[in-house]
């Protein structure tokens, strides 16, 4: 009640007893009192009576908003996601095949280094003198009792063992099942060689076309919404939709930037799912997952008509767990009316505005923080750039991330891309590596349980905006109370 109290008159106009009990059993009263006042700068004194009829006129005027006619002309473009063109039945041919299709995918990127040139296939390895560059998908790691690392590599050919020693250049760690170019000098017999550099397929940056939109256009990158949780965030998100609808007490330049938003990504994790972790039914709000799909698909209607929103699953969505996802059933699909909604698998690539977006939830950052001890879940930019190093977004088999064995490896980055967003360890963030714009997408979900336990600790209601044109980054704090 203070701080209703206080907004009135730090704002110079009264409040009626009767508005001060009528707002208290609304959500977000102070949010609806700024939003009154916004609308209504000449207001003196406030009643129920009054805040009825401001709210009913507002709700007029969002009928009328609801038959504007769209003022954007949408670019978008999608590239590839698996749904659709699934071929896997899980049998032991389609995981051969899978692998081959890897190794021939990261074979190709990695000829095109300077260093990998002149490789060699492993069955000629020791057939000349000297150094020796040869391409192998590694297929086992360990140490000898004095400490030293011993890989091992494949390629069609064959296998050898790679031995290192503290000169050998290996700035990033090598991890199983990646696809790497070696460059070193072979035994006599030519059965292992002794490693002088390490090479990742990687991202060039001279030379490399850099697509930009040509309109003064923005997209912001929204994940982990959690719908049907009891920690989702209500007041936040609310301030976020008021902010993205010209509501709401936010600063000219916030307004603008909402004027410019064309496109709301949806990385993953759209409601909360069932089942996902122990105990999870104690901390849900919609026990029924079509229900839960159905909220979203509510909340989701109060985001502007002309703003196109691309939506993927994650690993709490209703689809297989396996990578590379489709996307949600048909059957929730219908769930949302509104015809600006587009469904993608994850991953999935397409064009905004001629810009080239890769989009993955990015469930495979757990395995790369287990693997490699420098990395941190809390903090998704290194291990961004180590996928994009490796142009792999899941590189490691047998891990947390289930893998579904298509006759194609789509979780190869063949193609650059100008962002490459993410979502899934509920932290904002973004950088740049060799040219590619960097966005991990938060989340709108406060600490669970299970997060407690796993001393994981969110960073939630932060949405960052891309304006397309100049790659300006704008991350706004929906937590913020003023």
């Amino acid at each position: 009640m203070k701080e209703l109290i206080d907004y009135a008159l730090k704002n110079g106009f009264l409040l009626h007893p009767t508005a001060l009990s009528y707002l208290q059993q609304m959500e977000g009263p102070l949010d609806i009192l700024k939003q009154l006042k916004s609308q209504n700068q000449d207001i003196l004194f406030l009643d129920r009576n009054l805040i009825e009829h401001y709210l009913k006129q507002g709700r007029k005027d969002e009928a009328t908003l609801e038959k504007k006619v769209v003022k954007f002309e949408h670019d978008l473009k999608i590239v590839f996601d698996i749904t659709g063109n699934s071929t896997c039945e899980g049998e032991l041919s389609d995981f051969h095949q899978y692998f081959l299709n890897r190794y021939e995918k990261l074979h190709r990127l990695l000829k095109q280094r300077k260093e990998m040139a002149a490789a060699v296939p492993i069955n000629r390895v020791g057939l000349t003198l000297g150094d020796t560059a040869l391409i192998g998908m590694v297929s086992n790691i360990r140490e000898t009792k004095n400490g030293r690392k011993i890989i091992t590599v494949e390629d069609k050919t064959g296998s050898i063992d790679l031995f290192f020693n503290e000169n050998t250049h290996c700035p990033h760690p090598v991890l199983n099942d990646e696809v790497i170019g070696v460059v070193g000098r072979p035994s006599q017999d030519g059965e292992r060689l002794h490693v002088d550099e390490i090479i990742h397929p990687d991202v060039p940056y001279r030379g490399r076309k850099q697509n930009r939109a040509s309109g003064n256009v923005a997209v912001a990158f929204v994940s982990d919404t959690h719908f049907g949780s009891n920690t989702f965030l209500k007041k936040e998100w609310d301030r976020f939709l008021c902010w993205l609808n010209g509501d709401g007490d936010y600063t000219r330049e916030e307004r603008e930037l909402a004027k410019k938003i064309k496109y709301i990504v949806m990385p993953g994790d759209l409601v909360d799912g069932i089942g996902i972790y122990p105990n999870q039914d104690k901390e849900l709000e919609i026990l029924d997952i079509y229900e839960q799909y159905k909220f979203a698909a509510e909340e989701l209607d109060r985001v502007p008509e002309d703003i196109k929103i691309i939506i993927q699953p994650g690993n709490h969505d209703a689809v297989r767990m396996a990578e590379p996802q489709p996307a949600l059933p048909e059957k929730i699909q219908k769930l949302f009316k509104r015809k600006n909604v587009v469904f993608t698998g994850n991953p999935s690539e397409f064009l905004l505005e001629g810009v080239r977006v890769l989009s993955y939830h990015g469930k495979s950052m757990n395995d790369f923080d287990r693997a490699v001890k420098e990395f941190k879940i809390k903090d998704p930019m290194p291990i961004m750039k180590s996928m994009l190093k490796r142009r792999h977004l899941v590189p490691m088999y047998g891990a947390s991330t289930q893998l579904a064995p298509e006759h194609e490896d789509y979780l190869v980055i063949e193609d650059i891309p100008d962002i490459f967003v993410t979502g899934h360890v509920h932290s904002a963030g973004h950088s740049i590596y060799k040219g590619v714009l960097l966005i991990n997408a938060s989340c709108w979900q406060a600490q669970t349980e299970y997060q407690k336990m796993m001393n994981f600790v969110p960073d939630p209601a932060k949405v960052p905006v891309v304006n397309l044109r100049d790659f300006r980054v704008n991350i706004l704090n929906f937590s913020k109370t003023s």
